[in-house]
Formats: C-alpha cells, sequence, structure tokens
C-alpha cells in the first residue's frame, strides 16, 4: 500500500471528503427522519430508501478513500483483536443487515467515529490513550449504537449539516505548507439526545458481555483528561454535556438497576499487549504532527510501563530535541494545548528553554544508549543534536558513524548532504 506523509494524508481526505460528502447534503436535504427505526426493528427497512442507498453507497467510497491514501494501521493481530472485541457488541439482527468492521486510523488525536454501514475507526490517539478493554468495549459498543440506531440520517430531521453519522474535520494549517494538526475528527456533534441514547446503549452491550461496568465508564473521566487539543470535539471529547456529567449520568442508570450488571469475567492484560503494537506510531504521527509535546507525554507514559525500553528514552528526546530546533512550532503548541495566546511573549520563553531541552534531549539519548547500544537512531539524534549546537566533529563522528554501521537506512541521503555541508 501506498504510503502519504502526514500532511499529505489530511490534505487527501479533505478532498476526498469534500468530494464525497458535499453533494450529499443536497440529497437527504428535507428527507423526513422521525421515523426511522433501529437496526433491531423488524421493519427496519435498512437502506431501502433512496436517500438511505446514497448514504451507504457514500460511506464504502470514504471508506475506499481512507484505504487507498494509507491512512488506515493495518496491523494484523491489532485488527482481529479489534474485531473480536467489537463483533460481539454488534446485536445480531443489526449484523444480519450490516458488516461492521473496525479500523484503525492513523490519527494521534483522541476521538472515534462510525459510519452508517458498519465502518467503526478508532483513532491511534485514543487507542494509546485507553487504559483496559472494558473501556474499548465501551467507546466501540457507543459508536456500534449510533449505526444500530441510524442517527446519521436521523441528524438530517434537524437541518444540521451533519456528514453521514462520522465526525470529520478539516486539517489545521498555521501558516505553513505543512499541516500541523491532520486529524480525522467532527465538524459537528451528534445532539445530546443521540449522545446519550448511544451512551446507555452501548453501556447495555458492555454489561451483556460481561465486562466490568465500572472500568467501562470510567473511559469518560479518562479522555475528559486528554489535554485540550489532543482530543477534538465529537462522540469523545464532547462538552455537552462534558464527559465526567456522561460518566456519572450513566451511573445512576447503574445505581437504579436501569443497567444490570453481568458477571465480571476476567479481561488479563491482552489490552495492554495490544496498545504496545500502537504506542510508538502513535507518537511517530505525534511527531510528524508537530505536536512536540504530546508526544513526549505519549512516551513518558509509555516509559512509565516500560522503564527499560530504549527506544522509548530515544522518543522523548526527539520529542526534546524537536522543540529546541523549532522553539516557535513548540510554544504554538503549548499555547494550543493550553488555550494560551500564541505571541512574542510565549515565543521568547520558549527560546529560551532551547538549551535545556538540548540537555534534556542528549540526557534521553544517552539513556536510549546505555539500554541498547545498537540503537542506531539514538546515535544519530545525538548527531543532530551535536550539529544543531555547532559541535561539528563530535555531530562529523556520529553520524558518520551511523551511516556506516547500516547501508540500508532510509534516510541515507539526508545525513550524507548534512556531512557534506559539515565538510565544506
Amino acid at each position: 500500500m501506498r504510503h502519504y506523509s502526514s500532511a499529505r494524508r489530511a490534505a487527501a481526505i479533505v478532498s476526498c471528503l469534500r468530494l464525497l460528502f458535499l453533494p450529499m447534503l443536497a440529497v437527504i436535504a428535507g428527507c423526513a427522519t422521525s421515523d426511522i427505526p433501529s437496526l433491531t426493528a423488524d421493519d427496519a427497512r435498512f437502506g431501502q430508501s433512496e436517500e438511505e442507498k446514497n448514504l451507504l453507497a457514500r460511506a464504502n467510497a470514504l471508506d475506499q478513500e481512507l484505504d487507498r491514501k494509507g491512512m488506515l494501521l493495518e496491523t494484523p493481530a491489532l485488527v482481529d483483536y479489534l474485531q473480536n472485541v467489537g463483533q460481539p457488541l454488534v446485536p445480531k439482527e443489526a449484523a444480519q443487515q450490516v458488516g461492521f468492521q473496525f479500523h484503525v486510523l492513523r490519527s494521534p488525536v483522541s476521538n472515534a467515529f462510525a459510519l452508517p454501514n458498519g465502518s467503526i475507526y478508532l483513532s491511534v490517539g485514543l487507542l494509546a490513550y485507553l487504559d483496559d478493554e472494558a473501556e474499548l468495549a465501551q467507546v466501540m459498543g457507543h459508536e456500534i449504537s449510533h449505526v444500530v440506531l441510524r442517527h446519521g440520517i436521523k441528524s438530517y430531521e434537524a437541518n444540521r449539516s451533519r456528514i453521514v453519522a462520522a465526525h470529520i474535520a478539516d486539517m489545521f494549517l498555521f501558516g505553513t505548507s505543512v499541516a500541523y494538526l491532520p486529524y480525522v475528527a467532527s465538524v459537528a456533534s451528534y445532539s445530546r439526545e443521540q449522545e446519550e441514547e448511544a451512551d446507555v446503549a452501548g453501556l447495555r452491550a458492555v454489561a451483556a458481555r460481561g465486562y466490568s461496568l465500572d472500568e467501562a465508564i470510567r473511559v469518560f473521566e479518562r479522555i475528559q483528561e486528554v489535554k485540550r487539543g489532543e482530543g477534538v470535539e465529537g462522540s469523545w471529547y464532547s462538552s455537552h454535556p462534558s464527559n465526567n456529567q456522561r460518566a456519572e449520568a450513566l451511573r445512576e442508570r447503574v445505581r437504579k438497576g436501569e443497567i444490570p450488571a453481568g458477571q465480571h469475567r476476567g479481561e488479563g492484560t491482552a489490552y495492554r499487549e495490544v496498545a504496545a503494537l500502537i504506542a510508538e506510531e502513535n507518537i511517530r504521527l505525534k511527531l510528524n504532527a508537530r505536536q512536540y509535546e504530546l508526544a513526549l507525554n505519549a512516551a513518558t507514559r509509555s516509559l512509565a510501563e516500560h522503564p527499560d525500553s530504549a527506544l522509548y528514552h530515544f522518543y522523548r528526546g526527539e520529542a526534546y530535541r524537536s522543540m529546541g530546533d523549532d522553539p516557535k512550532g513548540a510554544a504554538r503548541e503549548h499555547g494550543w494545548i493550553y488555550g494560551k495566546s500564541y505571541n512574542d511573549k510565549l515565543v521568547a520563553e520558549f527560546e529560551g528553554r532551547r538549551n535545556e531541552f538540548y540537555q534534556s534531549a542528549e540526557k534521553a539519548y544517552q539513556q536510549a544508549l546505555a539500554l541498547d547500544d545498537h540503537l542506531l537512531v539514538a546515535l544519530r539524534g545525538l548527531g543532530l543534536l551535536n550539529l544543531a549546537r555547532g559541535e561539528y566533529d563530535a555531530a562529523r563522528e556520529r553520524l558518520g558513524t551511523y551511516l556506516a554501521q547500516n547501508k540500508t537506512l532510509s534516510d541515507r541521503g539526508y545525513i550524507a548532504n548534512l556531512l557534506k555541508g559539515i565538510n565544506k
């Protein structure tokens, strides 16, 4: 499969979404949807109206585009795991009408969305933030419920310019040719009532599978802790109501016995093992999107679980070095995360911290090499750090050693050109 850079992937999504969905708004405008039954009803008549046929055709086309543009992470063990967790949450009546499929989207942002054809997308950023399978099951049950309850087509009744029950946003550009935050997210949330309906239906499905309801509900509070900017408005980063309020509303239903808890089954360590498959991808996506501070946080979280991982120490080094190399970008991200104004004062603060960032990067790279002296990328990181500091002899030695150790490096040409520049 052909893969694109983060910026090109984001631009490709925006382009295909406009082509796919803007014409659909005219098709569905004015459509009466008040009496559309759920997929579990005997008279569901799913996909029989011309409006819904068009909706499903557009959803199928988006699936194909996301795949073709390299937006999907298709690690077999990860895909199989998601199918094994998700499929049992689908009501059998719905499964007879819709082929539910679960996908991982190459996005560093915490969110998930569903298409009306049963395609459920979970972002790398969201999966990296979850803690256990019960939390994952609640996310999946919620999105499945949007499809089963046919919220996508129903939302047009209120004359909102929704796009197929998916949460999709344009990429944000910050005055450069590179996307600062390429992501698939939300242009508009579902109504509060629809979100609450999906919350309850999802938790019922989770309860029927024997998951701990306390752990499942905890996902709302976990996502509420996501820093501003690391999540986006939509089903899983909502402000109407807040996720803490949604969690409390579900707990009240459990207390009243409206959602009976089944026998809790052991979940083992399966989710943590699967989460490890996307931890590096999450950090890498964040770095590519110039989310240095968020990448640093993600690497630090992974180190808390795997303290002897040379790779996560290396990524901490990459995050710190990037902040030193690009203090304006680091200031911009910091302001975006914490709602601060991006101005000369904030930029000056981060420029003044350049040496601090470089010192932290050096320490992280050295820790990585101490744990694994064959981790060549950490040696490259130190060489690039030397180059940024003007320490040319050390840069020549380290970058030269890096090139000599492996003849098939993907960045060989780039590093070789840097060395040529030093040697002039």
